[in-house]
């Protein structure tokens, strides 16, 4: 604010180092600054409120969305362990991220599926002995695909960055 008495046209209410004053009021109408008047009232926080509500929101529909759905198997871990101990699986493929089999019987077409508990545990009660298998017996191996864990892309680990930003 300029003052049309003061020769120097210096702002009244700065000292010499550049600070205000004590009786410095912001003006009222300025188009860059808001005024806020009552702190936290229903009023003053409705757009806070639409975005937590937003936030919310997004959280149930990727956790729906990505949650592992579970069904229900006829079998259990030691029938599984027990069709490989008995040589009875022909074909399988494992996916190593989520711990699932998809398996067939030998003489069936079927393909079955189950998911193993703990994929390390797995590998290592089943995977010696298919491999034993198909050394002793190279005209009926058991054919296998074990599928990689798969790597998360970049941009997801900025995700929690990014909603922290939107919200304010």
């Amino acid at each position: 604010m300029n003052n049309p008495n003061n020769p120097n046209n210096e702002n009244e209410n700065q000292s010499n180092n550049g600070e205000q004053g004590g009786d410095y009021k912001p003006p009222v109408n300025h188009p860059h600054i808001r005024h806020r008047k009552g702190g936290f009232s229903p009023k003053n926080n409705k757009g806070l409120i639409a975005y937590l509500l937003i936030l919310v929101v997004l959280i149930i529909i990727a956790s729906t969305t990505f949650a592992p759905t579970k069904k229900e198997s006829p079998y259990k871990y030691s029938d599984i362990v027990a069709l490989f101990d008995d040589n009875k699986v022909s074909e399988y493929t494992f996916d190593l991220g989520s711990g699932e089999l998809v398996f067939t019987l030998r003489g069936e077409t079927e393909k079955q599926s189950y998911t193993v508990p703990n994929v390390n545990l797995f590998i290592n009660t089943v995977q010696d002995k298919v491999e034993d298998y198909n050394a002793s017996n190279p005209a009926d191996k058991v054919v296998y695909n074990l599928i990689p864990i798969a790597d998360v892309p970049f941009w997801v680990s900025y995700m929690p960055t990014l909603l922290l930003i939107i919200a304010m």
